[in-house]
């Protein structure tokens, strides 16, 4: 495992919670100069640290609700396993596509505008290769809430901050033209990308790209600017943890007590086969998920009825664009 210090630790940071800030912005807040945080920069991508920049845009409020699928397979081959991905990966309403470990063995989000025009797809899909799938799950995120990992700028403290966590409530369709869809289609990957390049791109001015982005950010299209970050690089793993509550007026209870002692990136809140409570905890081993585990049982005793965990193991197609 490459070694990485705290300066590398704090531009991960800031870089998560807004990748598009300037080098020169990030290298005032870690001290140190823009050249310096450029190439500490090329060397966490070097080293597969940072494993991609991410525009987050919020589908909900463009119309779209996202279906989660977990799927467990049976009498799969190598063969049928790559004829499956290729089909979910170019279909356009795909955008979460992965291999997991763990209590599933594969993992599909889709974003629809409506059923009607999923459906066709779905059943023809299903309906050929259904033989393969033990069991399937599905759920409708509703919301999501998003934590500062506040453990890269001090190592001392292993947990999130309450006051940082942000609600992503439903929101009423904003209808947006052409020219924001191209837009945005530019920076889902590349949040870093310049305006004056977005404006050659589109043969317009940087003026109109600007005033475009303060609109997408001020409609909360856009809801921030962020990066992958591989975790195992930096000693720890990324887990998806879903409990399920024997009472669930011990929810809030139990999830203060989560926050306090472990490191939450997200929280789920869904609809459908869906757990009381859903995150994804960035903790070192899977021992360690066992033992929180554990101990909510012996500091919230009757709360805990069971819980399942998984993890990725191939990411077969991240966050996308699907106009």
């Amino acid at each position: 495992m490459v070694k990485f210090d705290s300066k590398d630790k704090k531009i991960l940071y800031h870089l998560k919670k807004n990748s598009r800030q300037s080098y020169s912005s990030i290298g005032k807040k870690v001290g140190l100069y823009r050249k310096n945080v450029i190439n500490r920069v090329n060397k966490l991508i070097e080293h597969g640290v940072i494993y991609s920049f991410y525009t987050l845009i919020d589908l909900q409020s463009l119309g779209y609700d996202t279906y989660r699928f977990y799927f467990n397979f049976q009498y799969l081959t190598p063969e049928i396993k790559k004829k499956i991905v290729n089909e979910l990966v170019a279909d356009k309403n795909s955008t979460w596509i992965t291999t997991l470990g763990g209590q599933y063995d594969f993992a599909l989000y889709i974003a629809v505008k409506d059923i009607f025009d999923f459906y066709p797809f779905w059943s023809k899909f299903y309906d050929k290769y259904r033989y393969y799938f033990s069991n399937v799950s599905f759920a409708i995120r509703c919301l999501t809430y998003f934590y500062d990992l506040n453990f890269l700028i001090d190592d001392r403290k292993m947990m999130t901050d309450k006051s940082t966590e942000i609600l992503k409530k439903g929101r009423l369709k904003i209808n947006i033209d052409s020219l924001d869809q191209e837009i945005l289609k530019m920076i889902s990957t590349n949040p870093r990308m310049k305006t004056i390049d977005i404006a050659d791109e589109l043969d317009i001015t940087s003026i109109t790209v600007a005033k475009r982005f303060k609109k997408l950010e001020k409609n909360q299209i856009i809801d921030g600017y962020g990066i992958d970050i591989n975790f195992q690089k930096l000693g720890f793993t990324e887990y998806r943890l879903d409990i399920d509550l024997m009472d669930t007026s011990l929810k809030n209870k139990v999830h203060d007590y989560i926050l306090d002692n472990a490191i939450i990136q997200l929280r789920y809140i869904s609809i459908g086969d869906a757990a009381d409570l859903e995150y994804e905890i960035i903790i070192q081993n899977v021992n360690q998920l066992h033992n929180l585990m554990v101990k909510i049982s012996n500091k919230i005793p009757n709360s805990i009825k069971n819980y399942r965990y998984h993890y990725t193991v191939l990411r077969h197609k991240g966050e996308e664009i699907i106009y």
